[in-house]
Parts: structure tokens; C-alpha cells; sequence
């Protein structure tokens, strides 16, 4: 089978070392790299997987100032997805493969070993989560961690922290009572397994929690501007 695939990275050297493990897949013919996201969302019309890491499908810089992955997401771009992550925490790494347009997700230390199985399912619109990766999370929860995908108010209320906003401000932009959102805080952040607030900003960032974050969906479920989280 015939397959034409575009490799993406933030950085050069990421891009060029997946353009590599992709060109030993059987069946790949045509391989496109960039660390351009402008140059990104133009290739992903016309190719049938991209192989890439969260930041680059995450990037507003492109000439519709929207991430790739919001567009996919939307059923903009019909497109095979398959990524690769340095994060190993399981609550993360669940709500992240439950996106709908995720097919794939791969940690970084094994792209050349389920390369192959990732791109076939991508290219087929199926699920496909790594054995390392299934591995983290069949391990014994710690701190409640349940393994289970962060809720689009949860991942609102973190991303809004670790932009540095305070519970006070958040709630009064959502026109929520600051409990509701110190709820989803510390909801969020047992999943995640992370006690403190030093700790979430020790081992995530704003970026990491916007790329599972989907506006366009939250207010296609029904929730509407300035009342985000119930």
C-alpha cells in the first residue's frame, strides 16, 4: 500500500530523526518533513498520515492563527494523526489517545519500534496506543490516580493555572463560585497523581494542558462562553 506521509516537529531534529524511522516503514513511498507549522497544515490536505509530536500540531503560528490538531478535530481535515510524547503520565496520555483525531500516540523512546503499527492504524482511523505506553497505565494508581481521561473543565481549570491565573480569577471568568473551580483543580489534579501545585507546574506547562484543550468542543457540547465549567 501506497502511503504518503508528513513528518512534523518543533525542532529540526525531531522532524528529521521520525523522517528516518518512517522511511524504514514497508509501503511509505512519499515522506515530507517540516518544522513549519504554516507549511504543516497546508501538507496535511493532501497526505494521508502525519507523524509528529504535540507541539507542532498544537502551534497557532500558521496563516489561520488555528492548531492543526483543533482543525482535525473538527473534521476540517480528514487525515490520519499519529503522535509522539516525552510524558509518561497515564491520565494525560488517556485523554490525550481519547481525542478523536489522535489515532496513535507513541512515547519518544520507542517511535522505531511501533512506527509501523501506528501509521497502519492511523491510515485505517484506528486506535493504536504503544505497549510501553499501555504498560504505564496498568501499573498500581498512586495519589487516586484512576487513569481516566481529564474532563474538558478540569483540563480548562489546570490550563488557566498554569497560566497563572488565580482560583479567584477563574471563577469570576466563568461566572463559576470558586469552589466549583477548586473542584476541578484538585479533581484534575488527582488524576493526574500530582499532590501540590508546585508539583503541576514542575511537570506540566500551559502548552502541555492547550493541546487537550478544544474550545470548538466544549461549546459544541453545549457550554457556552463564560460558563465553561459547571
Amino acid at each position: 500500500m501506497s502511503l504518503r506521509i508528513v513528518c512534523a516537529g518543533r525542532h529540526l531534529i525531531t522532524a528529521l530523526g521520525t523522517e528516518a524511522a518512517v522511511r524504514r516503514c514497508a509501503g511509505v513511498t512519499s515522506v515530507v518533513t517540516t518544522q513549519c507549522a504554516d507549511e504543516l497544515s497546508k501538507l496535511a490536505l493532501d497526505c494521508d498520515v502525519i507523524v509528529a509530536d504535540l507541539q507542532s500540531v498544537s502551534s497557532r503560528n500558521n496563516a489561520l492563527g488555528q492548531p492543526l490538531l483543533t482543525r482535525i478535530r473538527a473534521g476540517h481535515i480528514d487525515v490520519g494523526l499519529v503522535l509522539h510524547s516525552c510524558i509518561k503520565n497515564p491520565a494525560y496520555l488517556a485523554t490525550l489517545s481519547a481525542l478523536k483525531a489522535v489515532h496513535a500516540v507513541l512515547d519518544d523512546d520507542e517511535i522505531g519500534v511501533h512506527l509501523k503499527p501506528a501509521i497502519k492504524a492511523a491510515h485505517a482511523r484506528k486506535k493504536f496506543v504503544s505497549p510501553t505506553l499501555a504498560k504505564y497505565a496498568a501499573t498500581l494508581p498512586r495519589r487516586g490516580q484512576s487513569y481516566q481521561p481529564l474532563t474538558a473543565c478540569e483540563i480548562d481549570v489546570l490550563s488557566a493555572t498554569l497560566a497563572g491565573q488565580s482560583l479567584t480569577d477563574i471563577a469570576l471568568a466563568r461566572r463559576r463560585s470558586k469552589q466549583t473551580i477548586c473542584t476541578h483543580k484538585t479533581n484534575g489534579m488527582l488524576k493526574l497523581g500530582i499532590a501540590t501545585s508546585a508539583e503541576l507546574f514542575r511537570l506540566f506547562s500551559e502548552e502541555d494542558m492547550c493541546i487537550l484543550h478544544d474550545r470548538t468542543l466544549v461549546l459544541e457540547a453545549g457550554v457556552q462562553d463564560g460558563a465553561s465549567c459547571s
